[in-house]
């Protein structure tokens, strides 16, 4: 018997990992609209927001680096951070970053649909915004699909260091 297989091209999975932690500034007297970091763990996504200690300013991420993708609009284990608007003031080196616990998912065109899986083990929130206007709850071990033409356009709320693995084409 023969078999025939295809591979699509569209076809995609990965796993987000929720709450962007520990990330720090790494070097002094740094300005503008991008930022040089360390130390950190989670996602970190294009739309996100985020503070840096000791300055009230809601920075708006604009795009990634991490050691496989330069200027990327999601990456773990980012090394610089492009945002809007200009750094208010310079922080010193080693001060926390807090980026916000919801944010987009990675970017892809897609055909069908995608299927969203909680393998972490508290509750996710689903939604169409980051001020979750029109949300669902995703339990723990939960699934659900969800038809989309670009998964960016779903954003995703949880508990820090949870996974959410997303499937689509």
């Amino acid at each position: 018997m023969t078999i025939n297989s295809r591979a699509d091209n569209a076809f995609f999975a990965e796993a987000v990992t929720l709450g962007a932690t520990s990330y720090v500034t790494n070097g002094a007297s740094q300005s503008g609209t991008s930022l040089i970091i360390d130390g950190g763990t989670g996602s970190v996504s294009k739309g996100q927001t985020f503070t840096v200690a000791g300055n009230a300013t809601v920075y708006t991420v604009i795009s990634v680096t991490n050691a496989a993708l330069t200027d990327a609009t999601y990456a773990t284990t980012v090394t610089t951070v492009k945002y809007t608007p200009t750094l208010a003031a310079s922080p010193g080196d080693g001060v926390a970053l807090t980026f916000a616990s919801t944010l987009p998912l990675p970017p892809h065109l897609v055909t069908r649909n995608i299927t969203l899986v909680n393998t972490g083990s508290n509750d996710m929130t689903i939604s169409d915004h980051l001020a979750t206007v029109h949300g669902v709850t995703l339990a723990s071990g939960a699934g659900m699909s969800i038809e989309v033409s670009d998964s960016s356009t779903v954003f995703i709320k949880g508990t820090a260091d949870e996974i959410l693995s997303i499937i689509g084409s």
